[in-house]
């Protein structure tokens, strides 16, 4: 039959924006029971960067060689990011075309202000970003 042919389409993995309701909340201050990432040779190595955006604001945290996780920023949206973030998660956008032009613009320039911010927060340059 042609079932078994028709699943080497299914995809593997897939990305979707989440709900409102399903984001998990990321605490803008560390909490008290979760020690300080130690000066040591192995939080010296440059540390792997994760963001998250939400439909408002984007979160960025730290994970260093030694396992040790560290919670760098949140930063707000501006207008104009909430309202193509609000715009891409739609419930009327599943069958959306191309994107505005104005869209990369908005996009690269919240990029570059939350990069600043984590090169700030580290007080090091970020190194090349790598392929996972």
């Amino acid at each position: 039959m042609r079932l078994p042919a028709l699943l080497h389409l299914a995809p593997l993995a897939s990305a979707r924006p989440a709900n409102h309701a399903h984001q998990i909340p990321i605490v803008p201050q560390p909490a008290d029971d979760i020690p300080a990432p130690a000066t040591t040779t192995d939080t010296l190595a440059a540390p792997s960067i994760g963001l998250h955006f939400t439909t408002s604001y984007a979160a960025a945290a730290a994970h260093y060689a030694n396992g040790t996780t560290r919670d760098l920023l949140t930063m707000d949206g501006d207008d104009d990011y909430k309202e193509l973030i609000l715009r891409w998660t739609a419930s009327h956008s599943k069958n959306a075309g191309p994107f505005e032009s104005s869209d990369d613009v908005v996009l690269s320039g919240f990029m570059v202000r939350l990069q600043k911010a984590i090169v700030a927060e580290l007080d090091s340059p970020l190194g090349q970003a790598a392929a996972c």
